[in-house]
């Protein structure tokens, strides 16, 4: 039997990213497999000081026998972003919520091992696993504790577009199993806070994707933070010389806004400002910075950007 390897991709790795790999390589061993997660990228600001504190147990390095191994993939579906050590003619299964229209191969590749559905977490997914194959009352406090953080951060405690009742209906069925403090959401969204204050430009890079559009390439940052205004106020030198080391035509910060329930986007320059605009005309900027109506995720705007 083939030792199995969850991993994902070579960017970062964020908390929906860890909560699957750990919580998937839990399963798998219940299920009597050889399995171990690997994740080789930097853990991103989402993996907050008490989620690192917890004890977590994974591999930074990739040191196996390619010939002995099989490849799952975690919350990256684009094989162009996986991992540098995945042999694609080896991934035997992919979990997803994001959906491109390069997919075909893989799907057909893959059949009923591809699990891409609209979800907001793609932890929800694998929390539905625990519960179609028969483990989910083994699964671990701490596991349980990872895919309801990894829910609420990529739903945006479920304010955002994306969220489904799949994801509501996991997340009020794990809170029962891992028994979080009362202040948990606002403790994980202020330590985020508290991370990018002290190294403001690391952070803010390893949550930078730059996408190429029509009229030229953007560089997007997304933080998430329970005031975005206050950080984008006091912050603005720091964020103009990050924003310009980008070298990108357009670039842009977008920081959803958990106690104000609206995004916060702070812009490189008047093209970036217009761009913006022909999304949401209504934006008015200010010292580079403008006021969105709801909350919303890097991944439901990427889609706006790629239509214009």
């Amino acid at each position: 039997m083939k030792k199995l390897i969850i991993t994902a991709g070579d960017l970062w790795s964020d908390i929906d990213i860890l909560a699957c790999a750990l919580a998937y390589e839990q399963l798998l061993r219940l299920e009597g497999k050889d399995a171990r997660a690997v994740l080789t990228a930097p853990l991103n600001l989402t993996v907050t000081k008490d989620i690192r504190d917890l004890g977590l147990d994974f591999e930074q390095e990739f040191h196996y026998d390619n010939n002995k191994v099989e490849f799952i993939v975690v919350d990256i579906s684009l094989p162009q972003y996986y991992a540098k050590f995945v042999d694609l003619n080896k991934v035997v299964e992919v979990f997803d919520h994001h959906f491109y229209d390069e997919l075909g191969d893989l799907k057909a590749r893959l059949g009923n091992s591809c699990h891409i559905e609209k979800v907001g977490a793609c932890a929800t997914l694998i929390w539905e696993e625990f519960q179609k194959r028969g483990f989910s009352k083994q699964i671990s406090p701490l596991n349980a504790l990872l895919i309801h953080t990894a829910i609420i951060s990529n739903t945006l405690n479920f304010k955002a577009g994306v969220t489904t009742d799949r994801d509501i209906k996991a997340s009020e069925e794990l809170i029962k199993i891992a028994n979080p403090p009362h202040d948990w959401k606002q403790r994980y969204y202020e330590q985020i806070e508290e991370s990018i204050m002290k190294d403001p430009i690391t952070n803010m890079q390893l949550d930078t994707k730059i996408i190429d559009l029509k009229s030229g390439s953007i560089a997007i940052t997304q933080i998430e933070l329970w005031d975005s205004s206050r950080f984008f106020k006091s912050n603005s030198d720091i964020l103009d010389n990050f924003l310009y080391s980008q070298d990108t035509k357009f670039a842009f910060i977008t920081s959803p806004s958990i106690n104000k329930g609206c995004n916060y986007l702070y812009a490189l320059n008047s093209q970036s400002e217009e761009l913006l605009k022909s999304i949401w005309p209504e934006l008015e900027f200010k010292n580079k910075i403008a006021q969105t109506k709801k909350l919303y995720l890097r991944k439901e705007i990427l889609p706006l950007l790629l239509n214009l």
